[in-house]
Order: C-alpha cells, then sequence, then structure tokens
C-alpha cells in the first residue's frame, strides 16, 4: 500500500497533489459527516421508543420550554433537525462524488496527454522497435489503469476507512464488547477470503493485460487489412481470433466479479445471525428492557447499514489494486518517464531558428547498424551532396536507400562516423532546426480524414493557412485540375480515412503539394512517385525543378530513367555506393547500374 501511495506521488504535479489532498480531506469529513447523521437519528429513536424520557432529559425539556412545545411537535423537531442534518450529509456527498469524479478524471488527462506526448517525441529508432497498436492501447487504455488501479482505489479506501471509523465510535459508546467482537470477526472474514483470492486476481489482472495488448492487436491489424480481408473472404479467421481472447477475459471478468461481490451475501448471512444473538444477549443475559433492546437494535442496524458496506467496499477496492497490478507495473516505469520528460512542445518554442542549406551535406566515415542488430547496413566513407542540386538515389531493394535518407533527415544517428550540414555537426542540438527545413515525401504518405486543404497546409491552424500557397503547391503537383473540375466542394472536399476517396497517384500528388505548400530549401521525394505513370512523373518533377519553391531536391527512386536529368546520382549496392556520377556516366561506365536501368525501363 505504501509503494503504491508513493508511486502516485512520483508521477503526480504539484497542483495534482494538492488537489488529491482536497479529496483526502472531503473524504474524511464525509465519514464525520457519517456520523454525525447516525447520531442526529438517535434522540429521535430514544423518543419515540419512550416518550416519558423526553420529561427526563434536561436539554429536552428546555427546548420544549423555549419553543413551547407539546411532546408530539418535540418529536417532529427531531425529525426536521436529524433531517435537515442528513439532507447537508447527502449535499455533501454529492459535492464529494464530483470531486473524486473531477480530480480522478483530470490525473487520467494529464497522464494520458504526458504519455502520448512522450511517444511521439521518441527518436525514430524507438518507433522501429515498438508497434502501434502497442502504444495507441497504452495511450487510451492502459494509463487509465493507473488512476482505476491505484488513485481512485486509494482513496475511495480513505474514505470507507474514515465512514467506518467513525460511525464505530459510535457504537464503541454502547457496547464496547460487542462491536468489537462483530468487527474483527468481519475482517478476520473478508482478510481470509482476500488471501485464498489474491493468486487468482493476480492472474486475472496478468490476463487483462494481455487480452487488452492482443484486442488492440487484432483490430489493428484487421482494419488495416480490409481489402486483402474482403478478397480472400478470410473474416471469420479475424473475427474468430477476437472472440477467443474476449470470451476468456469476459469469463475471467465473471469470476472476478462472483469473488469481489460473494463476501458480501454470506456476510449479511452472518450478520442476521448476530442480529439474533445480540437480541438474545440483551434480553436474556443482559436483561434490559424491551424499549432499550429496540433501541439499542435499532442504533446497530444504522451504523451497520454504514459500516458493512464500507467493510464490503474496502475489500473490494484492495482486490482492484491486486487486479490492475499487472498491468500498472508494466506500464508505471513508462508514465513515470513521460512525466519527468520535457516535451517536444516545450522544446519547439526554445528552438525557433531553421538550419539553412547554402553549402553542402557531407558524410564522414559513417557507418550504421540497427539497434539490436549485427549487420552494417551502410558503411559510407565519404559522400557530399550539394545543395541546389537535383540528387537521385538508387538501388535494388535492401541497398540501403531508405537508411540514407532517414540518416540525412536526423531520423536516424549513425552508429560510427558524424554527417555535417554546412560543416556543422548534424548532433541532438540541431535536428529540431534541420528537420525544420526539410520538405519529406513518403511512399505510402499518410492522409487525414479531413478536406484537401488541411491536408497540403498539414498541422497548419485553419485561421493561418494560406489559400495562394495551397492552391499553388497543388499546381506544382499537377492536382489542381482534378480538385477544380472533378471535387464537389473543391479544396474544401472531405477525401476520408488515409484518402481512401483518392487514387494512389492522387494521394502521392496530394503528398507532394504538401511538402511544396512550406517552401523549405530540401525536398526529398522517397519512392514518392511510383504510383504515377511516367509521363506524370516526368510532368510534376519538371514543375517542382521550374517552380524553384525547393532550392535542392533529393530523390529516391526505382525508376533509374527519371533521373537522367539529375545532376548526381548516387547507385548504391549492398549497404555501399558502387558508383556516381551523371546518367550517361554510369550507363557507360557500370554494368550493374546498366543492367538495373535497362530492368526498370
Amino acid at each position: 500500500m505504501i509503494q503504491n501511495i508513493n508511486k502516485v506521488f512520483n508521477i503526480l504535479s504539484k497542483k495534482e497533489k494538492r488537489n488529491l489532498f482536497m479529496l483526502s480531506a472531503t473524504k474524511l469529513f464525509s465519514g464525520f459527516m457519517d456520523m454525525i447523521g447516525i447520531v442526529s437519528i438517535i434522540p429521535f429513536l430514544t423518543f419515540i421508543s419512550n416518550k416519558d424520557l423526553m420529561n427526563q432529559n434536561q436539554i429536552v425539556i428546555d427546548i420544549k420550554n423555549y419553543f413551547n412545545f407539546q411532546d408530539s411537535e418535540m418529536i417532529i423537531f427531531l425529525a426536521a433537525v436529524s433531517l435537515s442534518i442528513l439532507l447537508l450529509n447527502y449535499t455533501f456527498k454529492l459535492f464529494d462524488i464530483w470531486y473524486d469524479a473531477y480530480v480522478n478524471h483530470n490525473i487520467f488527462i494529464s497522464l494520458s496527454t504526458k504519455l502520448f506526448d512522450y511517444y511521439i517525441s521518441r527518436p525514430y529508432s524507438y518507433h522501429l522497435l515498438n508497434s502501434t497498436n502497442e502504444l495507441l492501447e497504452k495511450v487510451q487504455v492502459k494509463v487509465n489503469f493507473v488512476v482505476i488501479g491505484i488513485i481512485t482505489p486509494l482513496f475511495q479506501i480513505l474514505g470507507k476507512v474514515s465512514t467506518a471509523f467513525f460511525i464505530t465510535l459510535i457504537l464503541l459508546k454502547l457496547n464496547a464488547a460487542i462491536v468489537i467482537t462483530i468487527l474483527c470477526l468481519v475482517l478476520l472474514i473478508y482478510l481470509l477470503i482476500f488471501r485464498f483470492l489474491k493468486k487468482k486476481l493476480s492472474y486475472y489482472g496478468q490476463y487483462q493485460s494481455h487480452a487488452s495488448k492482443m484486442s488492440f492487436k487484432i483490430v489493428d491489424q484487421a482494419l488495416k487489412s480490409i481489402k486483402d480481408i474482403k478478397i480472400n473472404h478470410n473474416e471469420n479467421f479475424y473475427t474468430s481470433m477476437f472472440n477467443r481472447v474476449i470470451k476468456t477475459m469476459n469469463t475471467n471478468a465473471i469470476k472476478r466479479a462472483f469473488y469481489v461481490l460473494s463476501p458480501k451475501a454470506f456476510l449479511e448471512m452472518i450478520t442476521f445471525t448476530l442480529g439474533y444473538a445480540l437480541i438474545i444477549y440483551l434480553l436474556i443475559i443482559q436483561s434490559n428492557s424491551f424499549h432499550e433492546v429496540i433501541l439499542t437494535i435499532g442504533i446497530f442496524v444504522l451504523c451497520f447499514q454504514k459500516i458493512l458496506p464500507s467493510i464490503q467496499g474496502i475489500y473490494n477496492e484492495f482486490t482492484v489494486i491486486k487486479f490492475y497490478k499487472p498491468s500498472i507495473d508494466q506500464i508505471y516505469d513508462e508514465v513515470n518517464s513521460a512525466v519527468q520528460y520535457k516535451s517536444i512542445s516545450e522544446k519547439s518554442l526554445e528552438t525557433k531558428n531553421v538550419l539553412k542549406f547554402n553549402e553542402k551535406i557531407e558524410f564522414d566515415n559513417v557507418k550504421f547498424k540497427y539497434l539490436k542488430g549485427k549487420k552494417i547496413v551502410l558503411d559510407l566513407r565519404e559522400l557530399s551532396i550539394e545543395s541546389n542540386d537535383f540528387i537521385g538515389i538508387t538501388g535494388k531493394s535492401g541497398s540501403g536507400k531508405s537508411t540514407l535518407i532517414d540518416l540525412i533527415t536526423g531520423l536516424l544517428d549513425p552508429t560510427e562516423g558524424q554527417i555535417f550540414i554546412d560543416k556543422k555537426v548534424l548532433n541532438h542540438n540541431l535536428k529540431t532546426s534541420w528537420q525544420s527545413n526539410i520538405a519529406y515525401v513518403p511512399q505510402q504518405p499518410f492522409i487525414a480524414d479531413d478536406t484537401i486543404t488541411k491536408n497540403i497546409a498539414f498541422g497548419i491552424n485553419q485561421n493561418k493557412i494560406n489559400m495562394d500557397n495551397v492552391k499553388n503547391a497543388a499546381k506544382i503537383a499537377k492536382l489542381d485540375n482534378f480538385i477544380e473540375t472533378e471535387l464537389p466542394l473543391k479544396y474544401n472536399t472531405v477525401i476520408g480515412e488515409n484518402g481512401i476517396r483518392l487514387s494512389g497517384g492522387q494521394r502521392q500528388r496530394l503528398s507532394i503539394a504538401r511538402a511544396l505548400y512550406s517552401n523549405l530549401d530540401l525536398l526529398i521525394l522517397d519512392e514518392a512517385t511510383s504510383s504515377l505513370d511516367s509521363v506524370t512523373e516526368y510532368q510534376i518533377l519538371e514543375s517542382i525543378l521550374n517552380s524553384k519553391l525547393s532550392k535542392s531536391i533529393i530523390m529516391v527512386t526505382h525508376r533509374i530513367s527519371t533521373l537522367k536529368n539529375s545532376n548526381k546520382i548516387i547507385f548504391l549496392d549492398k549497404g555501399k555506393i558502387e558508383a556516381m556520377g551523371k546518367y550517361e556516366k554510369l550507363i557507360s561506365d557500370n554494368t550493374k547500374f546498366a543492367e538495373l536501368a535497362n530492368d526498370k525501363s
């Protein structure tokens, strides 16, 4: 328990800690108000069970004389006072419920936002090793387990302990021996049940963590491959796999609910037994009068109506903590790292300068291998890329083209050697300013489920979008005619998730227009025209070169004929530079290049 409390406070801000301190105070005060509420009922029960007592109590006599009350009016007065206190109590409970939800939901939002910021700020190499659906599941589901599996139960336990403690004080004044006996018996029963179920709850919690991850993975894979599923008619494969996971999770949830709630029924049976025993004890052993027995029983019933549900609630919350512990253990370190991490948005405020590309990019004895990999996938002893040039990069699949681009953009760091931008080492401090000056177009671009305008001016606030730049970028990418003649709302047309209402070539042209919109120094086309026919590809490339919107162009392609007009072609083979030069020279001097060019022609 202490360890869980320490974990909570390690990941919370000062404001969140203050809110939890206030929540603790409301829980304690709510328990105190429960006691006051029951205390307010006792005089009412006392005097309706024996009206003669009203004329023996000096406080009651003084109130009757002051207000000139009859006995019946006094009873109504006591009922009104009790109801007022109970109304105040339940009004405060409403506030407590609201404030509890407010604090817990705000902590969830804060942790979820920080975790998402942390993941999106991780280096590209981190995302190569972690699947998207796992990260999505952690941000949307598992981070909430920290709240519902630690924070909420802890403060629910505090509230219920407070209620049970304050109300027990009332019973101790009546008959301490009976109260202590009953409470010890009840607590012992719950302790034995919890110890018996502890391992089962841990097992169910572990499966819950595994099932949550698996269900996200199955749904993600199925929806991403929906075209293949429809063609191959293998929907049943995914639905049956999903059903197996969900059914097992459902079975475990039913068993957990049974184990958590069943002690309540068992406890009620014991309570009735103890109630009868109490009546017999008071009537026979202590020889109390009947109205004294009724009053005592009434007070015990009122108190235990609050105490027993509180004890059951405490037991429930302990089972919740035990159940969610495996999931929390899996994600806690990442949440803690996310809280400590300085966000990329905060960094971007500090880094406003853009690293201009005026001279050249240089590779000095650069080698690269992936994390957990043993093989060197790229080995470049010396390479220079001049600014204002049109550079082509080509080679067979697996030759290192994409890795070279990832190094140029700073997405990956060299395992050995250094990269220079205008004689400045491309290190961690320069990455953001360098990347801010790169327009990158991948082979399979991300297209948002939004308008054409917002896809071209991607990531820019609506009120800051320059429509002239949007239309100019579309024109250069040879997309303007399609937009203005075939789309019903033109630039305001919503194009569906991942541009599903566009062809592959149209999606690529849209991505090229997006890259051209900001007019940055370096344009990288990474197989960005693979879905276009050669004529359209040539027209777009000529349009880009003539527009001068991008001063330098690096183009990765298998279609070597596209690179005929480039200033230099870098021909890669097995992670090394096989040859470098203009198209005509490579065709005549390098057999491998000539063979590849003929294969792709």
